[in-house]
């Protein structure tokens, strides 16, 4: 019987802010091995080749956390997010918390469980 080595963690990668923009490039343009994505605060890039996003983040999942009160992050900039997601296929779960522009230590726990 042979053994299959499956790794028994799980690598998630987490972009704050502008951070989000620089995590996306690099899953993207990588063969980085990972199994969430999460754009906390932050958007995916407008300069992101649409076809190889498609590629590498068909499949992960990705989670989208902003803030209720974050004025970096509006609704319409949120919107615009689902919308790439949806033309990507992609799956993504949205979790919002009351906070501006920080990461909440609550949230983080729901999104690792």
């Amino acid at each position: 019987n042979e053994v299959e080595d499956k790794p028994t963690y799980q690598i998630n990668i987490l972009g704050f802010s502008q951070g989000a923009a620089t995590a996306s490039r690099w899953v993207t343009q990588s063969n980085i091995h990972f199994d969430l994505l999460i754009l906390w605060a932050g958007i995916f890039p407008p300069d992101m080749e649409i076809e190889q996003a498609h590629k590498k983040l068909r499949g992960k999942k990705i989670v989208l956390a902003v803030g209720s009160n974050d004025s970096y992050v509006s609704k319409e900039r949120l919107s615009e997010q689902h919308k790439l997601a949806s033309g990507l296929e992609l799956s993504t779960k949205v979790f919002t918390y009351d906070g501006g522009h920080e990461i909440d230590n609550n949230t983080l726990r729901k999104i690792a469980d």
